[in-house]
């Protein structure tokens, strides 16, 4: 086992609440979710869509990229520790 993977670690050497909650922002994939989500919004405005069609459809991607990128960090928890 390597430093900062003992459990209660999120892998960065945090242990307990903050490395708890720096752990659930990161298995979201905060950058790649929001990415997808803001050009998902930015398709429909130029498309013609109305905005509010924009925000739902942009907040969707948000969400299903964040579960997509959690499901995958859980499936392969294993082998990303090496």
């Amino acid at each position: 086992m390597t430093a900062g993977a003992g459990a209660g670690s999120n892998g960065m050497g945090r242990s307990g609440p903050l490395g708890t909650i720096i752990g659930l922002i990161r298995i979201v994939h905060p950058y790649p979710s929001l990415l997808d989500g803001l050009v998902t919004g930015a398709l429909v405005l130029i498309a013609g869509g109305p905005f509010l069609t924009a925000i739902r459809l942009g907040l969707a991607m948000v969400l299903l990229q964040a579960a997509i990128g959690t499901a995958n960090d859980l499936a392969d928890e294993a082998v990303d520790r090496g």
